[in-house]
């Protein structure tokens, strides 16, 4: 079986144009952070930003899933998860941007839906995968019912329509195994998913300020071959809520000399009433060409009808977006839920970010160092937030 390919697209500079940037606001109450992100900016040298000879495309999905919504949340597996993976499918995603993402008793993994919904569009024509019986392993490989705490979990694909596997004949091909009689495939095929704990504090811009939270790599395989992986980073204490980042087969996530993942979170903040930790999450990783590249999802404070306090924690966050953002340099695509609109006053402009904007209306943002063209909103598909697609020249 072939997995569907990615290729990220070679084409000739063109340069950035000046209207991709988003209108600025002068609002007052924001005046010394918007400052202070200009003079960030003027120091931060431009041969900081040295670039790849080659522009190269990368699709990009960028949605808040609705998994803090109390009326939204309970939509995500027969709706929510079903709209983001038949979009990521479609619009060829190497990279998706994800926010409010749960892994909870009551909702379930979210990231392990997503790889399963993935998954069911990638099998072969007249398989189908058995999502009610999985197994469960856990760190040495021994089954388990731990489901919560399971380090891999193995799923069926049969052929046919009772989805019943067919009697093996040991000789399975490039995907769908030898054939029987009447040229049906004769052996299931496997999807699995393995879970990885990283390490990754988060950090922060203030000295001293700064926590625990849990990252996890989810890395599928369809057959044996490389499937989507999703980066999942918590932003409370229990590690059930959170941001990710979904890397489409062919993105490889980047590694250290001793193996540990290239994953980092940040701590942006907090909500000044109830306290809940705003964060966001870097992964660097190889496009399909060998290139660096690197992706950043973030949910920040929103609004509540002029509150000075929450006003000046959004531009304390927007302060350290920017920080945490230039921290990985080149090749930047950062998705994410600002909870404002480029044009009002609590949101500086792209210039003051120093990255570019898909332009979008509404709270939900695509920004990245280089161009972006064909930007699209599809539809909520059960969230309470937009999905959002767009191509990234980088």
């Amino acid at each position: 079986m072939d997995m569907p390919t990615h290729a990220i697209r070679d084409k000739g500079r063109t340069e950035r144009p000046d209207d991709r940037r988003a209108p600025g606001a002068d609002g007052q109450h924001r005046g010394s952070a918007s400052k202070r992100l200009r003079e960030t900016r003027e120091a931060q040298s431009s041969d900081d930003f040295c670039r790849v000879e080659d522009d190269q495309e990368i699709d990009v999905v960028n949605f808040n899933v609705a998994g803090g919504s109390k009326t939204h949340k309970g939509n995500f597996k027969d709706e929510t998860s079903d709209h983001l993976a038949d979009n990521i499918i479609e619009s060829g995603a190497e990279v998706s941007t994800l926010q409010e993402v749960k892994v909870d008793d009551e909702m379930g993994d979210f990231n392990q839906e997503i790889l399963t919904d993935l998954a069911e569009r990638q099998l072969p024509d007249g398989y189908t995968l058995d999502r009610a019986h999985p197994t469960y392993y856990d760190a040495e490989g021994n089954p388990t019912d731990d489901a919560e705490n399971a380090a891999r979990i193995t799923y069926t694909a049969s052929y046919g329509d009772d989805a019943k596997s067919p009697a093996r004949d040991g000789k399975p091909d490039d995907c769908a195994g030898g054939t029987r009689r009447g040229g049906k495939p004769t052996h299931d095929l496997i999807f699995e998913i393995e879970k990885e704990t990283v390490d990754a504090p988060l950090e922060s811009i203030r000295p001293g300020d700064h926590g625990r939270a849990n990252a996890t790599v989810y890395t599928s395989t369809l057959d044996g071959k490389p499937g989507y992986s999703v980066v999942f980073g918590s932003s409370n204490r229990h590690g059930t809520y959170g941001n990710a980042v979904v890397l489409a087969p062919g993105c490889e996530l980047a590694r250290d000399a001793q193996g540990n993942p290239a994953v980092r979170q940040q701590l942006l903040g907090q909500d000044p009433d109830d306290g809940e930790r705003r964060t966001a999450i870097g992964v660097s990783f190889t496009t399909p060409d060998g290139n660096q590249a690197h992706a950043v999802s973030t949910h920040m404070t929103n609004q509540k009808d002029d509150d000075i306090t929450r006003l000046v924690a959004i531009d304390e966050q927007y302060i350290s977006l920017r920080k945490f953002s230039e921290s990985f340099g080149e090749n930047l695509i950062v998705g994410g839920d600002f909870n404002s609109t480029p044009g009002e006053q609590d949101f500086p402009t792209a210039g003051e970010l120093g990255l570019n904007t898909a332009g979008f209306d509404g709270i939900d943002h695509i920004l990245s160092d280089g161009n972006i063209d064909h930007a699209d909103k599809k539809g909520k598909g059960g969230s309470d937030h937009e999905l959002t697609v767009a191509e990234v020249t980088i």
